[in-house]
């Protein structure tokens, strides 16, 4: 007989019972068949569930109860048998993940006599300390697996109590319980088998109570919500539920059920076209997430209720793909970075669509790595790929055999398509187009939307410019979150007159796109693609904006274009026309990494070459337009001193008066000198 609590309360109050009861006791209470109406009661229908997202379909809690009938024994989320053996055959028979095993057997045995974390709470945030433990735990699970060394899972054990103890997983920034929650239940599914048999019940109560119970007990923002958050910590509740299944069937299953509907709402935002709003930083975090949830729904249940199907999370790899430029550095707009990243989860998109190839950025760090440290003897040149926390999926789910166009350490056989084009929700569009897909050739990056939209900045029109192995124009990325929290700055308040557009990195005096009368650009506006092009090789490729509606309070319209042609060269075109009744003074900004220099009004970027640190490149910067212009350099230094101070970057500011009612189009265009 399966028991249903008609509520969650009465779940809740059941456990709390049952963790303090003796079991002779527990078992007279409860009786062979039945609980006692005090505590639970079975019921003809289950507590509502979370609704699935337009477009999904909703799983029932038949569906989920039908499919528990497959449940998997432990180890069950990710490190499987049938896993650890495919690992076993590719670093055997793959140089590159024989020496990025080794590499992640380095570090994990460096961190082995650490003490385990303690519970440190850096401004709101547990988080750094959930991730650390993820890290560790997830390695050291790995390794006592692939190893059968047994001092791998009673390190794990020694970890997973310490968090056990923790007071809380601080729950009032849910992300920290969500991977501290992951963390555990890995180790726990993983190891644990050499647990003692206290240590195994403390840790399990630890999930329940800390982990599980803490994310279905309370209304949550993040449960119906379309952005990392959603991802992160609904895989968080799954992994622990389906980790403590044996001992807490039934909790199990009503997390999977909120789990599988409830994470629909954020893979919504991938429909149609795979665009992430929110930028390639927070893809790899909630994606990787995401994958993680779905990868545990396979393996434990054989069935991941085709949630790894949805068309718009498998055209996401696309979207990855090509948002990093020909520099390798990602076109990190709203708040993430630019640095050239290696994100082990993207090679479960290589597996679930039969395609190694499409991986193309994660095979190039991993060849380049490879070919350094056969040629050039560097023993340590794996070390930065597997600092990753998730660093283990690359060996679940990487290529399983070295591909044709891997051998003789040739390049990559890289993506067909020169240009993306993402949509998605319409809250944040980007258009990315490239030249070609070797490291001389250029790259634009260029977006639209609404400030509103997660994690957004005030940038709307902004665009980064790769040539010849060189980013000549930039994005300055975000503040570190916890510094500008503890100055008291309300960072996640995104109304027009917030201190959030108060920081320079923010608004768009930091970016690379108009600034009308010196005012903000407008949070509730919405700026849409009006057309777009995606060339050939040998073709233009462009893409036109309607800016006009974070701008209507200061221009009658608005309209930037811009043009990668063949050869590298980059047009911006700006079509503009004034209100009846006000002047417009237009200032284009560019940001830049580059020396400028300013001659007859045509600036002048120098660059070292990357390839030849004796040699310099050039880029010129020419001006047309009907108006007058004129042209000047600043450093892109922040008001304040406790911003970051952007050493070394400079702004170029292209300056246009227009009289009311008048119409003028500005043209700039980066060329080769």
């Amino acid at each position: 007989m399966r028991f249903i609590f008609s509520d969650f309360l009465s779940y809740r109050t059941f456990c709390c019972i049952s963790c303090r009861v003796p079991a002779a006791i527990l078992a007279l209470l409860i009786g062979v068949t039945s609980l006692s109406r005090s505590i639970a009661e079975t019921v003809d229908a289950d507590p509502p569930s979370i609704p699935a997202a337009k477009g999904f379909t909703e799983i029932t809690s038949d569906d989920v109860n039908r499919a528990f009938q497959n449940l998997q024994p432990s180890p069950r989320l990710l490190l499987t048998g049938d896993a650890i053996a495919n690992i076993q055959k590719k670093t055997a028979d793959d140089q590159r993940w024989q020496e990025y095993y080794e590499a992640l057997k380095r570090r994990a045995d460096q961190n082995f006599d650490q003490k385990p974390v303690e519970r440190i709470v850096t401004g709101r945030r547990l988080l750094e300390i959930s991730r650390i433990a993820l890290e560790r735990i997830f390695s050291w699970s790995f390794l006592y697996r692939f190893t059968n060394d047994e001092k791998y899972a009673k390190r794990v054990e020694k970890e997973a109590l310490a968090i056990a103890r923790f007071e809380d997983w601080n729950p009032s920034h849910f992300l920290d319980v969500a991977e501290m929650t992951t963390a555990l239940a890995i180790g726990y599914d993983t190891c644990k088998e050499n647990f003692s048999e206290d240590n195994r019940r403390i840790i399990c109560q630890a999930i329940r109570d800390k982990g599980v119970l803490e994310s279905l007990g309370k209304n949550h923002g993040w449960k119906k919500n379309n952005a990392n958050w959603n991802q992160v910590c609904w895989c968080g509740t799954l992994y622990g539920a389906l980790a403590i299944a044996d001992e807490e069937p039934e909790l199990a299953r009503l997390a999977v059920w909120h789990a599988v509907n409830g994470i629909t709402w954020s893979m919504s935002s991938y429909e149609p076209d795979g665009n992430y709003s929110e930028g390639p930083v927070y893809w790899g975090y909630g994606t990787s997430f995401n994958l993680l949830l779905i990868a545990a729904l396979k393996n434990a249940l054989n069935n991941d209720f085709q949630r790894s199907d949805a068309g718009g999370l498998l055209k996401s790899i696309q979207y990855y793909e090509h948002v990093f430029g020909t520099t390798g550095f990602a076109y990190n707009y709203s708040d993430c970075g630019s640095g050239k990243v290696f994100e082990p989860t993207a090679f479960w998109f290589a597996d679930k669509l039969n395609n190694p190839e499409i991986t193309w950025n994660e095979n190039r760090v991993l060849n380049t790595a490879l070919l350094q440290k056969t040629q050039n003897n560097q023993t340590q040149t794996f070390d930065s790929l597997i600092t990753h926390r998730l660093a283990v999926c690359g060996l679940l789910w990487g290529p399983e055999a070295v591909l044709e166009s891997d051998k003789n350490n040739s390049e990559n056989i890289p993506p067909n398509e020169l240009g993306y084009i993402g949509i998605g929700n319409g809250n944040c569009t980007v258009a990315l187009f490239r030249t070609d897909w070797n490291v001389n050739a250029a790259y634009l990056g260029i977006k639209a939307g609404t400030p509103q939209s997660p994690h957004g900045h005030m940038d709307e029109g902004t665009f980064v410019y790769d040539d010849r192995g060189v980013r000549w124009v930039l994005d300055l990325g975000p503040e570190n979150y916890h510094n500008m929290e503890s100055r008291g700055i309300d960072l996640w308040n995104s109304r027009q007159n917030s201190d959030r557009w108060k920081l320079f990195r923010y608004n768009n005096f930091g970016h690379s796109t108009l600034t009308i009368n010196h005012q903000l650009q407008q949070v509730g506006g919405v700026t849409r693609f009006i057309e777009t092009k995606t060339g050939k090789t040998g073709e233009d490729s462009s893409v036109s904006i309607n800016l006009t509606a974070v701008y209507d309070q200061e221009i009658k319209s608005a309209v930037r274009q811009a043009t990668l042609k063949p050869d590298g060269t980059l047009i911006i075109e700006d079509f503009l026309e004034a209100l009846p009744e006000k002047e417009a003074t237009v200032e284009r900004r560019i940001l830049t990494g580059a020396q400028v220099e300013i001659d007859n009004n045509v600036a002048i970027l120098k660059h070292t070459d990357p390839n030849d640190k004796n040699k310099t490149l050039q880029k010129v910067l020419k001006i047309e337009g009907d108006p007058e212009t004129s042209l000047a350099v600043i450093p892109a230094t922040p008001e304040t001193d406790y911003e970051s101070q952007n050493s070394g970057i400079s702004i170029i500011i292209l300056t246009t008066k227009l009289t009311p009612e008048q119409k003028a189009t500005l043209k700039m265009t980066f060329v080769e000198k």
